[in-house]
């Protein structure tokens, strides 16, 4: 659903750009299957909604390239992004942002061309969590800041931005993603290793104001000083949730300052919505950031 034109007044009056984001999770499929003509039917209808809306620009979310050529058909629609918000740009005399959602790691982001990119995002946003979850060997941390002797896979939220300037980006248009919820696993202690085709946790994904009932009532936090975040343990210790607190985010968001980063962004805001109107782990971030 696209929202109207009243969400970007109401930013714009607060000082706020608002970019519109294309994808999301497990978009490859619908991205991967677009004919030529198809794809420019999609970015001239998108061009539509910017000028219509009132956006900022877009955010490119395509989960993920997986072959060679999808990378080409993911650099062609890009390009067609940025050549559109040029030419809407000269009619509107708006200057329009292209963004990219972007992996941490080879996993999922072999097949994106850093150079080629370049030239068409002004700077793209490293999903730097789901290092773990029901998929993996272990019960290994979410979005850990430094890498598990104990994890066999070893991701680090720190390894992302050697990653991306080994793609040839510079870390000043790099953001760092920062995580507003945990996963839950069935263990009792963390790095505890996982039964292949078990069923998911009922804590599995928990956002982050869902997360604070949970300590109230009994839960006891533990930190991890060799990732530095924490982990909480069910009363029963009989279940487990690898997340953030303001601790472990204030971390992170100073690192990516002192590392020169450009930026942080959270996925997502409304997880760390509290009833009172507080938002403590964007406060966190922003604290030690700016």
């Amino acid at each position: 659903t696209v929202p109207s034109a009243a969400l970007c007044e109401a930013a714009h009056r607060a000082g706020t750009k608002v970019l519109l984001s294309l994808g999301g999770a497990q978009s490859d499929d619908y991205f991967n299957a677009q004919s030529s003509a198809t794809q420019d039917a999609f970015v001239k209808g998108t061009l539509g909604w910017v000028e219509t809306y009132g956006y900022d620009g877009l955010d490119l979310d395509w989960e993920h390239p997986e072959t060679d050529e999808n990378t080409a058909s993911f650099l062609r629609m890009a390009g067609a992004l940025r050549k559109g918000l040029s030419g809407l740009g000269k009619k509107t005399g708006k200057s329009y942002l292209l963004t990219a959602a972007v992996p941490e790691g080879d996993w999922n982001g072999k097949h994106y061309d850093g150079p080629a990119m370049l030239p068409l995002f002004d700077f793209v946003n490293i999903m730097t969590y789901d290092y773990s979850g029901p998929w993996h060997e272990v019960a290994a941390h979410n979005a850990p800041l430094n890498a598990s002797s104990k994890d066999p896979y070893g991701g680090a939220v720190t390894k992302a931005l050697s990653y991306w300037t080994g793609k040839g980006w510079p870390k000043e248009r790099l953001n760092l993603g920062l995580a507003c919820y945990g996963r839950g696993f069935d263990v009792s202690e963390p790095h505890a290793k996982l039964s292949k085709g078990a069923a998911k946790s009922k804590y599995e994904y928990l956002d982050y104001h869902d997360i604070l009932p949970l300590i109230a009532a009994g839960w006891t936090r533990t930190w991890d000083a060799e990732i530095q975040a924490p982990w909480l343990r069910s009363p029963g210790k009989d279940a487990l949730i690898a997340y953030d607190d303001p601790e472990s985010i204030a971390l992170k968001a100073a690192w990516a300052r002192v590392s020169g980063m450009g930026g942080i962004f959270f996925w997502d805001i409304n997880a760390d919505r509290l009833e009172d109107g507080s938002s403590p782990l964007v406060a966190a971030a922003r604290k030690t950031f700016l």
